[in-house]
């Protein structure tokens, strides 16, 4: 049989249905008429259905491009790797040009030999472009997936570095391709990491956790970028673990979501300022202030911060009263959390309702159009009744 083929390569049939029956075939029949098509479909068949492929691979390799042929089918790990110049060959000529979808999964089938990592340098740029092109045309969740591992087992880290952050972005925006790209970036370093902050964020507040990692990296180093980023989305816990450089940054947003346990930990880190900005007051307000350090007030507070926390800590309203009014207007929450503990502020703030009801109806009869104004002007005795009713 197999001399007949040598003679005559149309018997290429007969050479298939020897190793469907698992008969070895010969490398002198793997090695005759090249030149005819018959014998190149029986190769191709054999390669693709058997994986056997001429030894040695080479010459028939540099064959089928000097006759424009497709060679993608030949090229197996066990078979490539043991001649290094094909396989250097090889890696070169699929890295020149853009890879196709057919190449990617050669590429995605020699990648599980452990002697493929070395060749990597030689596809690198066109893998690179090949991601950058995953914002145009690959709709594909697969070939999303497939490109992803391949930058991963190819590209080094500087390769990695040099991925397009408009990809990346797109990326961890999509369902499958999501996680693939946030594995990607285990190899990356924070500055390279911050150009996709925003999706890293958008990923980070439905719970993933690599990608809150991601964030909690970069607060230290980058603060004002991750702090840009978080506010664009709801409040998620990871946020009060993030460092103090960012949660300085973002206090009203903290205190809009009523985040206690980042606010303790500014309070904590510096007393001083977090009055100033508000921190205790919102804490007071939440009732989680309890076992935070005793801090000496200011004697006479002059803003309504200042106020609520000398108010917490004496008990009683501060030397200049009026603050209670200020604190009613803008910070009635704290200030009605310490009014529950103390009976002098109960009785300030009772005293500044009334003299504001009082100033309303001042103003009221001052512009009524009937003769109110000059009768209570000319009895000053009514005024106590009146002021005794509001």
């Amino acid at each position: 049989m197999f001399a007949r083929y040598l003679e005559d390569g149309h018997y290429g049939d007969d050479v298939l249905q020897a190793a469907e029956k698992g008969v070895l075939i010969p490398q002198c029949v793997l090695s005759a008429h090249w030149d005819t098509d018959d014998a190149y479909e029986m190769l191709y068949a054999l390669a693709t259905r058997f994986r056997i492929v001429p030894d040695p691979l080479q010459p028939f390799i540099e064959d089928c491009i000097r006759r424009t042929r497709p060679w993608d089918a030949f090229l197996h790990g066990e078979s490539l790797f043991k001649e290094p110049c094909l396989a250097e060959m090889v890696y070169r000529r699929m890295g020149d040009y853009s890879i196709p979808v057919s190449r990617l999964q050669v590429l995605h089938e020699l990648a599980s030999s452990p002697d493929s990592g070395q060749y990597g340098h030689f596809v690198e740029d066109a893998l690179v472009r090949a991601f950058a092109d995953l914002i145009c045309g690959m709709s594909n969740d697969w070939c999303v997936l497939l490109v992803c591992r391949l930058c991963s087992h190819y590209l080094s880290d500087p390769g990695i570095a040099s991925l397009c952050p408009r990809a990346l972005a797109h990326l961890m925006q999509s369902g499958e391709g999501a996680v693939s790209a946030l594995r990607l970036m285990r190899r990356m370093w924070s500055v390279q990491r911050v150009k996709v902050v925003g999706a890293i964020a958008w990923r980070a507040r439905m719970g993933c956790g690599m990608a809150q990692q991601y964030m909690q990296d970069m607060s230290a180093s980058h603060p004002h970028e991750v702090s840009r980023a978080i506010m664009h989305y709801m409040w998620q816990p990871y946020i009060d673990r993030l460092s103090l450089d960012v949660l300085w940054l973002v206090v009203d947003y903290l205190r809009l979501h009523r985040a206690w346990y980042g606010l303790r930990r500014l309070f904590v880190c510096d007393a001083a300022r977090a009055i100033r900005h508000g921190v205790f007051t919102s804490l007071v307000e939440m009732g989680k202030c309890g076992p935070l350090m005793n801090r000496v007030p200011c004697e006479r507070p002059s803003t309504a911060h200042a106020s609520i926390h000398f108010m917490c800590m004496r008990r009683r309203p501060p030397p200049n009263w009026w603050m209670v009014d200020v604190c009613m207007c803008d910070e009635l929450g704290a200030l009605s959390m310490l009014a529950r503990r103390s009976q002098p502020i109960r009785r300030q703030m009772q005293l500044g309702r009334n003299w504001s009801r009082r100033r309303v109806a001042y103003l009221a009869l001052q512009h009524c159009e009937s003769g109110i104004w000059p009768a209570l002007r000319a009895h000053e005795f009514a005024w106590r009744i009146v002021f005794g009713y509001l």
